[in-house]
C-alpha cells in the first residue's frame, strides 16, 4: 500500500467516485496515489512535503455513477446558440452547436436511417480555443471532410475538419485569414465538393452603414486546411450574409438598406475568391434579388439542380412573411418574389435545401400566440409552392421551437432546431436549449416522430455539499435529471467508498432548486436549499435518516418571506439545527442588485421550524452576504461578508449573543470575503478570501475572543500572474482543520472557467502545515454560463479523515458532462 505518512506530515488520498463522484474503486479497493512534489514556486507551495496530492484523480469508474449508472443518457439543455447542419451528400448528417460544456463547440452525426451516432456529442474544439457562450457557427461538407467554422470571442473565425467517421482532424483549430473588427450575425460556409470552401461574415463595429462583407477561401488539400483572405466585397448598411455553391461558382446573398428599406442582393464569387459581378469601387456591387416595398431581410440560399433558390423574411404586407425567388447565374427568375408563407402572425428565419426535384423551405412560425414552431413548405423547380399554408416540422413539445437549419442528402433531408428549456426560468440559465432533429422526405414530411434528441448526456451535477454522521457521509448536490429543471439529490457514501443509494435519493425539491447544504445533528441529517417561485426564492429542506431514509415527503418551509432567500448554510448538533441565509425582505437595493441581510432560523430534530419569521442576525440597514454557520458544542456561530467578515454567536434559545457583532476586519487590516467555518472543540477557524487573491484565517474562542493574529495567510496566488485564490472550504477532521480553495494558477485559455483545487492543514494551535497549499485536483473546468461559482465541499469524520468534493467536466468514455469528483483525505 505504500508509505503511511503521519497525519501532520501530509495527506494520503483516495480518489473516490459518487454519482458522479469519480471513484477510484473499480476493483473494489483504493490504492494510495504515488507521492509527488507539489508544483509551483517554493514561495507558494510547501517544501519537502511528502504528499500524493498532486496526482490526478482516477478515470471515471462508470460502475460508481449514481443515478446515471442506472438510467443512462438523458435529454439535456446544453446548447447556447443556433444549430447548423451539413450533409455528405449520401445520407450522413452532422449537426453542430455552441455548447455549455468544456470545449464549447459540439456536434453529433445522424445516419440515413435516423440513428444518432454520437449520443454524448463530439467535442469539435478539443484544443478549447477561443469561443464564448452562444458562439455563432456554420458547417459544410467539402468532399472529404465536414468543415465547422465559428466566430470566437476575440473577433476571429476558427475552423476544424471532421471526418465522416467522427474523427476531428485538427487538434488545434485553424485561424481563418479574415479581418474582423466585430462580427455581426453568423458565419456562413459553402463548399464546391472538391476541397474548396467560401466563408462569409458581416463585419462592423459601429453604425450599420460602416459594415463590411468579408470572405475567406478555405482549401482542404495535402492533409492541411489553409485560409486565404479575400478582403471585403462591399461595405454599407447591411446585415446577415449567406453563401451557396451553384455548381460553377459561389453565390453570396445579403440584405442591405437602400432607399429607406432593406433589399436582398447577391453576387457571384469564383473558386479563386474573385468577385464576378462588380468591381470593388462600385457603390452597389452585385445584383438585386428583391427590392419590394417594406423590408426584405435574413436571406438564405440553396441549390436546386441548375438553379438557386433564395428565400427571405419579407414585410411588404405589413408583417413578416416568407418570400423567395429562383436565381440562375445573375438572372432572377421571379423578380416580384414568390409568396411561400403569408399565414397570420410572424414567420421568420427561413432556411432552404433541396433533394432531387423538390426543395424544402423551413421557417420559425409564430401564428400561435405565445408559441413558436418550425413549419415548412415544398417547392418545385418551376416555382410551384406545394404547401403554402405550411406543414408542421417541429415536435410541438416545448413552448418555443425555433432556429431551424437543414441539409439534404440523396434521398431525404435532415433538420435540426432548438427548443428553449423550462429551465431558463427555473434555473437562472440564460440560454438553456435542447437540440432536436428529424429527417424530412418530400412525400411524407417529418420521418422521426417523436423527434430525435441530439443533446443527450449524463445529467449535469453541480454544487455539492457533504456532512458526516453515524458511520458515513451524506452527499447532496444539484442534478439536471428532469426536463423541467434541476432538483436536489442525495446519497450516502460509506467509509469503504461504496455508495449506498446508487440511483440517488431525490429530495422533495421543485424544478430550479439550487445551492444545497447539509448537516447532521447526532441523529439525522437536514438538507436545505433555495427554491424558486414567481416573485423570488424560498428556503426549504428535508430530513434524511442516518440509514438513508427520506423522512419528509413534503419539503419543510424554512423561510417563505417576501422576495429572495438565498445561499443557505446549515449546522447541526445535540439534536438541533441552525439554518442561515441571505434575505432581501428589507428591500435594500440599488439599480443593479439587492443588498441582503443575514438571517437565520432554528429547526428541531423533528423538522419543526422554531423561528417561522426568521432571526435577524445583524442590525437593520446592514448587509450580509454568503453566511456560514458552525455548531460550537452548546451554541452556534454565524459569520458573513460585509466589507470584510463579521458574525455573531446564537444561543440554543435563538438569542443573538453578540448584537453589536464580532468584527474580524479591523480598520487598516485585512478585508475578507466568502467565509467558511470549522470548530475543533475549543476554537472556531474562520477562513475567507482577500480580493480573490489570498486565503486568510482567523481563530476565535467559544466566548467570542480572537486568538492570535486575525487574517493570517493560509494560501495565495503569486501577484506576478493573472490568477485567483477564492471560495474556500474548511472542516475539522478530528485532528486538524483541512482548508481547501479554488486556485487558477494552472495555465488555461480562460482562467475564469477553469480552476485547480489547492489545500493545506491548520493545526489546533494555528500553524499552517503547508503555507500556500498544495495542488489537489488540477484543471477543474467550471460550467460555461453557470450562474455562480460554487466552492468545494469538504467534511471530516472526526477520526482524521475527510471527503473533498467538487464539480468537474468529465471527458473519458464519452461522458462529456459536469459530474462530481471526490477525494478522501487522510486515509
Amino acid at each position: 500500500m505504500g508509505a503511511r505518512w503521519k497525519q501532520r506530515q501530509g495527506w494520503k488520498l483516495k480518489v473516490l467516485g459518487l454519482a458522479g463522484l469519480v471513484l477510484g474503486l473499480a476493483c473494489g479497493g483504493v490504492r494510495e496515489a504515488p507521492s509527488q512534489e507539489p508544483d509551483g514556486p517554493a514561495e507558494d507551495d510547501a517544501e519537502a512535503l511528502p504528499t500524493a496530492l498532486t496526482s490526478e484523480p482516477s478515470p471515471l469508474a462508470s460502475g460508481y455513477e449514481l443515478g446515471l449508472g442506472q438510467t443512462g443518457l438523458q435529454f439535456q439543455p446544453l446548447a447556447e446558440g443556433p444549430v447548423a447542419v451539413a450533409s455528405d451528400g449520401a445520407g450522413l448528417y452532422l449537426a453542430v452547436w455552441s455548447d455549455q460544456r468544456a470545449g464549447g463547440i459540439f456536434g453529433t452525426r445522424v445516419s440515413t436511417s435516423g440513428k444518432v451516432l454520437d449520443p454524448t456529442g463530439l467535442v469539435l474544439n478539443p484544443g478549447n480555443q477561443a469561443h464564448d457562450a452562444g458562439t455563432p457557427l456554420a458547417v459544410a461538407f467539402d468532399g472529404k471532410h465536414f468543415v465547422v467554422v465559428w466566430l470566437a470571442y476575440n473577433g476571429g473565425l476558427y475552423a476544424v475538419r471532421v471526418r465522416p467517421d467522427g474523427t476531428v482532424v485538427d487538434p488545434e483549430a485553424v485561424y481563418l485569414d479574415i479581418y474582423l473588427d466585430w462580427g455581426v450575425g453568423e458565419p456562413s460556409i459553402a463548399c464546391d465538393g472538391a476541397g474548396r470552401c467560401l466563408v462569409t461574415m458581416v463585419d462592423g463595429y459601429y453604425a450599420d452603414e460602416d459594415r463590411f462583407l468579408q470572405a475567406s477561401l478555405l482549401v482542404d488539400e495535402a492533409g492541411s486546411l489553409t485560409s486565404n483572405g479575400c478582403g471585403h466585397f462591399t461595405e454599407g448598411p447591411f446585415t446577415q450574409a449567406r453563401v451557396a455553391w451553384s455548381g460553377s461558382h459561389f453565390l453570396v446573398v445579403w440584405s442591405e438598406t437602400r432607399k429607406g428599406s432593406m433589399d436582398v442582393l447577391g453576387a457571384r464569387v469564383s473558386t479563386e475568391c474573385e468577385l464576378l459581378d462588380a468591381p470593388y469601387d462600385f457603390d452597389y456591387p452585385g445584383f438585386v434579388i428583391s427590392s419590394a416595398s417594406g423590408d426584405q431581410r435574413d436571406p438564405s440560399v440553396g441549390r436546386m439542380g441548375d438553379q438557386l433558390w433564395v428565400v427571405w423574411e419579407d414585410t411588404r404586407n405589413g408583417k413578416s412573411d416568407i418570400f423567395g425567388a429562383r436565381v440562375k447565374d445573375t438572372e432572377v427568375l421571379d423578380p416580384e418574389g414568390l409568396a411561400l408563407s403569408t399565414a397570420s402572425g410572424r414567420q421568420h428565419e427561413p432556411r432552404m435545401a433541396a433533394v432531387g426535384d423538390k426543395a424544402f423551405v423551413l421557417w420559425t412560425d409564430e401564428r400561435s400566440t405565445g408559441h413558436s414552431r418550425i413549419r415548412g413548405t415544398r417547392l418545385t423547380a418551376d416555382g410551384t409552392v406545394i404547401n403554402r399554408a405550411g406543414f408542421p416540422v417541429s415536435a410541438e413539445r416545448f413552448e418555443r421551437e425555433e432556429h431551424a437549419n437543414l441539409a439534404c442528402g440523396s434521398a431525404h433531408c435532415f433538420v435540426a432546431y432548438e427548443s428553449h428549456s423550462p429551465m431558463e426560468k427555473a434555473s437562472g440559465f440564460p440560454a438553456s436549449r435542447f437540440v432536436l432533429g428529424t429527417r424530412l422526405k418530400p412525400s411524407r414530411g417529418a420521418l422521426d416522430v417523436p423527434a430525435l434528441e441530439l443533446t443527450t448526456a449524463q445529467p449535469a451535477q453541480h454544487s455539492p455539499a457533504v456532512a458526516w454522521g453515524r458511520g458515513g457521509y451524506l452527499v447532496v448536490w444539484q442534478e439536471f435529471r428532469h426536463l423541467e429543471g434541476p432538483t436536489i439529490v442525495a446519497a450516502r457514501m460509506l467509509p469503504d467508498g461504496q455508495v449506498a443509494e446508487p440511483q440517488g435519493l431525490e429530495l422533495p425539491s421543485a424544478p430550479g432548486s439550487s445551492r444545497p447544504a447539509v448537516a447532521f445533528d447526532g441523529r439525522e441529517f437536514l438538507v436545505v436549499w433555495q427554491e424558486p417561485h414567481p416573485e423570488g426564492e424560498d428556503l426549504r429542506g428535508a430530513r434524511v435518516s442516518a440509514s438513508g431514509e427520506l423522512l419528509d415527503r413534503d419539503s419543510i418551509p424554512i423561510s417563505t418571506a417576501p422576495l429572495h432567500q438565498l445561499s443557505p448554510s446549515v449546522a447541526g448538533g445535540a439534536g438541533r439545527f441552525f439554518v442561515t441565509w441571505e434575505d432581501t425582505r428589507d428591500g435594500q437595493r440599488d439599480a443593479y442588485s439587492w443588498f441582503p441581510t443575514a438571517f437565520g432560523a432554528r429547526v428541531d430534530g423533528d423538522g419543526q421550524v422554531l423561528d417561522a419569521s426568521g432571526i435577524r442576525l445583524e442590525p437593520p440597514g446592514r448587509s450580509g452576504w454568503k453566511p456560514d454557520v458552525v455548531h460550537m458544542g452548546d451554541r452556534f456561530f454565524v459569520a458573513w461578508s460585509m466589507d470584510g467578515v463579521e458574525g455573531t454567536r446564537v444561543a440554543y434559545d435563538g438569542t443573538v449573543m453578540d448584537p453589536s457583532l464580532i468584527q474580524f476586519s479591523q480598520p487598516g487590516a485585512y478585508r475578507g470575503d466568502s467565509p467558511a467555518l470549522s470548530f475543533d472543540g475549543t476554537t472556531v477557524l474562520i477562513v475567507s478570501d482577500l480580493y480573490e487573491m489570498e486565503i486568510l484565517g482567523t481563530r476565535m474562542t467559544r466566548e467570542g475572543t480572537l486568538v492570535g493574529t486575525p487574517g493570517f495567510t493560509i494560501g495565495k496566488v503569486p501577484r506576478t500572474i493573472p490568477a485567483f485564490a477564492e471560495l474556500p472550504g474548511v472542516t475539522f477532521d478530528g485532528v486538524q482543520h483541512q482548508v481547501v480553495w479554488l486556485d487558477t494558477r494552472e495555465p488555461t485559455m480562460n482562467p475564469l472557467n477553469a480552476s485547480n483545487l489547492r489545500g493545506t492543514q491548520v493545526t489546533l494551535d494555528g500553524v499552517v502545515s503547508a503555507p500556500g497549499g498544495v495542488q489537489l485536483m488540477p484543471k477543474l473546468h467550471l460550467p460555461y454560463g453557470f450562474p455562480f461559482r460554487a466552492p468545494p465541499a469538504i467534511a471530516g469524520d472526526g477520526e482524521g479523515h475527510s471527503l473533498l468534493l467538487h464539480s468537474r467536466f468529465i471527458e473519458p468514455k464519452g461522458v462529456h458532462a459536469f459530474r462530481l469528483v471526490g477525494r478522501q483525505l487522510g486515509r
